[in-house]
């Protein structure tokens, strides 16, 4: 059996973020009202939530 870490660390965000394991998210910027899991695309992160520093 295999266990897969995941890690939300260096992360600026907003009111209302909801983050849904599991997920690797850093160094970025997540804005209001923001949904993060592990269904949604990482395209969809890229062009609509997170801003890098």
């Amino acid at each position: 059996m295999k266990f897969l870490e995941c890690a939300v660390r260096d992360v600026i965000y907003g009111t209302n973020v909801r983050i849904v394991k599991p997920v690797n998210i850093y160094e970025c910027e997540l804005r209001d009202n923001v949904f993060v899991g592990p269904e949604l695309p990482r395209e969809s992160w890229r062009l609509n939530f997170l801003r890098k520093r």
